[in-house]
């Protein structure tokens, strides 16, 4: 596994609690579970700033459109049939 990749990481952060996994690591137990979901609370954060900043980002039209349409008569009524 990459230990580059979040999803790769995430899978196997939780068996550092594991009793049977835990005494060979290098640093012994771990609250794994715990790093997950703090992780997986930043990463949600940050895709709703990128969200966020794409409604910030938008490119404004180079005319303002209600200017064509000044009033509501220029719109022809529909026919009663």
């Amino acid at each position: 596994m990459d230990p580059h990749l979040w999803p790769d990481v995430r899978s196997q952060l939780p068996d550092l609690q594991n009793p049977d996994i835990y005494p060979t690591t290098r640093f012994g137990f771990a609250r794994g579970a715990e790093a997950v979901t703090y992780v997986d609370n930043i990463r949600q954060y940050y895709s709703t700033l990128q969200l966020k900043a794409l409604t910030e980002d938008r490119i404004q039209p180079p005319i303002d459109v209600t200017e064509l349409f000044t009033s509501s008569t220029e719109f022809p009524l529909p026919l009663a049939l």
